[in-house]
């Protein structure tokens, strides 16, 4: 069975959801497959949260200048951490992807490091 075959909008969709709703306001945390794929959403899930977070306490205007200064340094690091979680999801599933768009040309093939 090809790995990406449990992988659709609608499981990801729920997931993301879920992660979320956890990680705001408590409860179970959700159940995902243990697979270096999903580790990688994961991953990368966490990192859009705190990113949205930090980029949110950068709006504030009832702070110094340093804080906000701060907050930027934040979001770049969270950034990084966002796009190393990107590069291993589309560096795993690309051997795996036989029929996707990346396949056929309309997305660019990732870049090996």
């Amino acid at each position: 069975m090809n790995p990406l075959d449990e992988l659709n909008a609608a499981t990801v969709t729920r997931f993301h959801s879920a992660l979320l709703e956890n990680l705001k306001q408590g409860g179970e945390a959700p159940v995902i497959p243990s697979t270096a794929l999903w580790q990688a959403i994961e991953d990368n899930h966490r990192c859009n949260i705190a990113l949205w977070d930090e980029e949110d306490q950068a709006r504030r205007r009832d702070v110094p200048d340093s804080a906000i200064a701060n907050s930027k340094r934040l979001i770049d690091g969270h950034n990084q951490h966002r796009n190393d979680a990107s590069n291993v999801s589309t560096n795993w599933s690309w051997p795996h992807c036989r029929t996707c768009r990346i396949r056929r040309g309309c997305i660019r093939k990732p870049s090996v490091h």
